[in-house]
């Protein structure tokens, strides 16, 4: 009776192993086999300061493998611009299937791209904001041509497309003439997601420099020095407590300045969201007070040119 019981015992065990190991046997093949930001993956795309004081990198990695909905999704990580210019810190939640890319945009999946398209064709693709005041939305994406290249030894589908829509690319250098590359492994040789260019001198992402992945292995675009290249003086933003301290923030209509630094030359630079210049100050050492109730309710940029060193932090009005 007992060795029944003992048997039946290590019988349910062994099943339940078995169970278990089949489950992560299957994963682990499913990760394997997986072509859409595998685990592993890195993007590293060129960034362009706004001012064109510098020129930067920001990259996007593909950290982990997360359950959404039932749907295996890859978790994108985007840090940037460089090492030294911190800036971007954004994750991101995307999965490949009947050759369509969907990206989550934290309720549903939507059409990042379309791969079962011909030349003439449309679709929509969910772009995400690149910058705290534009939107998340959907831009209509035409197919001018599609075909097939070799990369690294891997025939690739891509497509070359363009955004109709006003304001609307894959790029930030975006002038509403371009038509955009996009490969079906590698993804856009722009920028990844197509978003809305609603700060023009703030800077953004430009191109794809690099892309690597375990199986496809490196890949780069040739344009620059290296993954990380940077060039020229960093507009950085501020480091309240060490250089300049802008504050409050949010403002009703006005705006204290004080420069812990001693500078020679001191001037400030205000712009409107779209890249205006609406005011520039000559600013004196110590502490300055602005009087900003002219200016509408909004979000407000401000560039800071300190001994030709520049920096640059934003505010809201109320």
């Amino acid at each position: 009776m007992y060795l029944s019981i003992i048997k039946l015992t290590l019988m349910k065990r062994l099943y339940f192993l078995f169970i278990a190991c089949l489950f992560l046997c299957q994963n682990n093949q499913l990760k394997a086999q997986k072509t859409w930001a595998p685990e592993g993956a890195v993007w590293h795309y060129s960034y362009h300061s706004g001012w064109g004081q510098y020129t930067s990198y920001m990259t996007m990695s593909s950290i982990d493998d997360t359950l959404i909905q039932g749907k295996d999704c890859s978790v994108l990580n985007l840090v940037g611009p460089g090492d030294s210019l911190p800036y971007y810190n954004e994750t991101y939640y995307t999965y490949e299937q009947n050759d369509t890319v969907w990206l989550f945009d934290g309720t549903h999946f939507r059409v990042l791209y379309n791969f079962n398209v011909n030349p003439n064709d449309t679709f929509e693709s969910y772009g995400h904001r690149l910058f705290p005041m534009c939107y998340d939305s959907t831009t209509t994406v035409i197919v001018d041509s599609v075909n097939y290249e070799t990369v690294n030894g891997v025939l690739l589908k891509y497509m070359i497309v363009r955004t109709p829509e006003q304001s609307w690319g894959f790029s930030s250098c975006y002038n509403g003439t371009e038509s955009f590359k996009i490969y079906q492994k590698i993804g856009c040789l722009s920028y990844m997601f197509p978003h809305e260019i609603c700060a023009t001198d703030l800077g953004g992402v430009c191109d794809l420099r690099c892309y690597e992945d375990a199986q496809f292995g490196f890949w780069t675009s040739g344009q620059y020095d290296s993954c990380t290249y940077e060039d020229g003086v960093g507009v950085n933003e501020i480091d309240q407590n060490s250089i300049i301290k802008v504050y409050p923030n949010p403002i009703s209509d006005y705006v204290n300045i004080d420069m812990v630094e001693n500078f020679t030359t001191a001037q400030l630079e205000i712009y409107s969201f779209d890249g205006r210049i609406l005011k520039t100050i000559k600013l004196e050492a110590g502490h300055t007070v602005l009087n900003l109730s002219d200016l509408k309710s909004g979000c407000y940029f401000l560039k800071f040119d300190m001994d030709h060193k520049f920096f640059q932090s934003r505010i809201i009005k109320l």
